[in-house]
């Protein structure tokens, strides 16, 4: 069915119009630089995904979405930050005093990271959650004497 042919019938048309998947989202190529700058090897994959991410960002679907990768997220930056204080033990145990800057350093980061990602995250589950209006009634009687 052509859309010349669709516009003639309203009905065909608006079916068409559910049915017909969406326009694909292009990639700049600052957006394939800044996402495959750390990148080594083939990079048509990891960019079909960064497309195919950023069409479901703007889907239905995406507030549930970017809730689940806020979710990813912060749990790994929670599992990153556990890792480097135990270096940060470790280090201390060795008196290694040059690994601990290292590692204190990447900990600041991470900490920082963890900070913003759990904010983003609460405002996030803030959103996503519909409000319960709860509405009270209080009949007033008016006596005229």
């Amino acid at each position: 069915m052509t859309p010349s042919l669709c516009l003639q019938n309203g009905q065909a048309d608006l079916e068409l119009a559910e049915h017909s998947p969406p326009p694909r989202l292009a990639l700049t190529a600052l957006d394939k630089l800044a996402a495959t700058s750390f990148a080594t090897g083939d990079v048509v994959e990891l960019l079909e995904q960064v497309r195919a991410r950023a069409e479901i960002l703007c889907g239905p679907d995406g507030p549930g979405l970017r809730l689940r990768l806020i979710s990813k997220r912060l749990a790994t930056c929670e599992v990153h930050v556990e890792l480097l204080e135990a270096l940060v033990g470790k280090a201390l145990a060795g008196r290694d005093w040059e690994g601990l800057g290292h590692v204190e350093q990447l900990l600041r980061g991470f900490t920082g990271r963890l900070v913003l990602l759990r904010r983003e995250h609460a405002e996030e589950v803030r959103q996503s959650q519909r409000p319960t209006v709860v509405l009270r009634r209080e009949y007033v009687s008016v006596e005229q004497g």
